[in-house]
C-alpha cells in the first residue's frame, strides 16, 4: 500500500501545481498572448486567447498524465502508459476528424486534444491503481 499513497501524493501534488498553472493560463490568456504575439489584428488575437483558455484544461490533464506514466515505468508497466497514451491519441484523431466542421474551426482541435489527454488520464490513473494493487498483492504473498 505505501506504493498507492506514494502514487496518489505525487498525483495529488501534480494536480495542485498543474491546477495553478491552468488557472493562471486561463485567467491571464489574453496577457500572455499579447506579450507573446505583438502584432496580432484583434479578431487574431481574440481567437488565440480562446484557444489558449480552452488548452488550459489540458494544463492538468497532461501533467497528471506525465506524472502517472512516470509511476507506471516506475512499477514496471511501461507498455500500458503507451497503450493508454495510443488510444487516447486514436480517440483526439477521430474527434479531429468529426469536428472538422465550420462552425466550430479551430476549436475542435482543442477540444479533442483536452478530451485525449483527459482519456490518458484517466486511463494511466486505472492502470497505476491496477498495478500498485497487483504489486502490493504479490508482496503479501511473498511474505506469506
Amino acid at each position: 500500500e505505501s506504493g498507492r499513497k506514494r502514487l496518489l501524493y505525487s498525483l495529488g501534488l501534480t494536480l495542485l501545481l498543474s491546477a495553478v498553472a491552468a488557472v493562471g493560463l486561463y485567467f491571464f490568456a489574453e496577457t500572455a498572448v499579447r506579450l507573446l504575439f505583438r502584432s496580432l489584428a484583434a479578431t487574431e488575437l481574440s481567437t488565440l486567447t480562446a484557444l489558449v483558455k480552452t488548452f488550459a484544461v489540458s494544463a492538468v490533464t497532461l501533467s497528471c498524465t506525465q506524472t502517472l506514466a512516470a509511476c507506471l515505468t516506475a512499477l514496471e508497466k511501461p507498455a500500458l502508459a503507451a497503450l493508454s497514451m495510443a488510444l487516447a491519441m486514436s480517440v483526439k484523431t477521430l474527434l479531429n476528424i468529426l469536428l472538422r466542421t465550420p462552425e466550430i474551426s479551430i476549436y475542435g482541435a482543442a477540444w479533442a486534444a483536452n478530451v485525449g489527454y483527459a482519456v490518458s488520464f484517466l486511463l494511466d490513473f486505472l492502470f497505476a491503481l491496477w498495478a500498485t494493487r497487483r504489486k502490493a498483492r504479490a508482496k503479501r504473498l511473498k511474505v506469506a
